[in-house]
């Protein structure tokens, strides 16, 4: 499915009327999917799995299953779903290519295969999808883009990004999915961020993102808010330029009530961003809310970034004859309150993003 939010929650008006069956619900559990609605998501998707009757339908609910639980990071899921797929005998020989596909995905993530490895099967996996359909397609495109990130780790830019941008030119030439060139934008943007210092070509692939994106999803889909946030680290850390960044931050938080964790995330650099403007009353406003919603959420702390956040805060940009345990209560409440006016209620991060 390649259409954007509007017609997506059409289709799923439209599935919903009709009588389920394996692909129905395997339909549905991708359109939820493809809207980042991850718990709807995979709650199709394990009854299509229920409703199979062939083992293509089987291997088809366990494959869209394995990337559910990539985007909740359950990484045992992913790989477990991944591998009951991958061991289902399927004659179908481009879906077979799509299970092997799917597999060495699952590896490069584990890194149980190195770099070179990853790029010597990804070629042949290509070669086998050029051989069955007389050209690569929407499988080859995301091939294309594994060999690339294989290649920024093991060779270096330059080869990386030929495969990156022959990725980009396979998926306009054929299904055109705008959430993979999106996607296929922003990854190349954090190569130029990350490891070319090339600011000025990360900046063009995270503004080529973000126009896809608005055009083609809802204002609060993750992919958006996410890239936002890329483009507002851009700003903030290599061009030193706070008040887009503080644009680009506060475009993602206004939308962000279903995704506590980007929104803490979010703060935190938005804080920052006032930090370097010497606006310590709204640096302290952002880590309150930072706080508030990891407390809130309960997020994984082992390293206890997250409860320092408003101990700093306290000690270093507040002149104040209150104690702590008084001062930081004071700051959750109007924390909460804020929130609540911008978001209407802080709802928990049902895709554990």
């Amino acid at each position: 499915m390649k259409e954007n939010g509007d017609v997506l929650n059409s289709v799923i008006e439209q599935l919903q009327e009709i009588e389920r069956d394996a692909k129905t619900e395997n339909a549905l559990g991708v359109a939820y999917l493809r809207l980042r609605k991850i718990d709807d998501a995979e709650r199709h998707l394990k009854t299509a799995l229920d409703l199979s009757v062939t083992e293509e339908e089987k291997a088809c609910a366990l494959t869209n299953l394995s990337e559910c639980c990539l985007y909740q990071d359950k990484r045992d899921e992913v790989d477990r779903y991944a591998e009951e797929a991958y061991e289902i005998d399927i004659s179908d020989p481009v879906k077979r290519l799509i299970l092997d596909t799917n597999m060495l995905k699952k590896k490069y993530l584990n890194s149980e295969l190195s770099y070179k490895q990853v790029i010597k099967t990804a070629k042949k996996l290509i070669k086998r999808e050029r051989k069955l359909l007389g050209s690569n397609q929407a499988i080859g495109a995301y091939t294309y883009y594994m060999i690339a990130l294989a290649n920024f780790n093991y060779v270096g830019n330059d080869v990386g990004i030929h495969y990156m941008k022959k990725a980009l030119q396979l998926n306009q030439n054929t299904h055109q999915y705008k959430s993979v060139e999106a996607n296929l934008y922003l990854e190349l943007g954090n190569y130029y961020y990350n490891n070319s210092e090339d600011f000025d070509k990360a900046l063009n692939c995270y503004n080529k993102c973000i126009e896809i994106l608005e055009n083609w999803q809802a204002r609060d889909h993750y992919d958006l808010l996410f890239a936002y946030g890329r483009r507002g680290a851009l700003y903030s850390f290599i061009r030193q330029d706070q008040y887009k960044a503080i644009e680009d931050y506060e475009k993602a938080i206004a939308h962000c009530s279903s995704y506590p964790e980007l929104a803490y995330s979010t703060y935190i650099e938005l804080a920052w961003a006032y930090e370097n403007l010497k606006q310590p009353e709204q640096e302290v406003k952002c880590y309150a809310r930072a706080y508030y919603l990891w407390q809130h959420e309960g997020f994984n702390d082992p390293f206890g970034r997250y409860k320092d956040i408003l101990i700093y805060a306290y000690k270093n940009l507040v002149q104040t004859d209150l104690d702590y345990e008084t001062w930081s209560q004071e700051q959750l409440k109007q924390a909460e309150a804020d929130l609540k006016e911008k978001w209407g209620e802080v709802r928990s991060d049902e895709n554990g993003l």
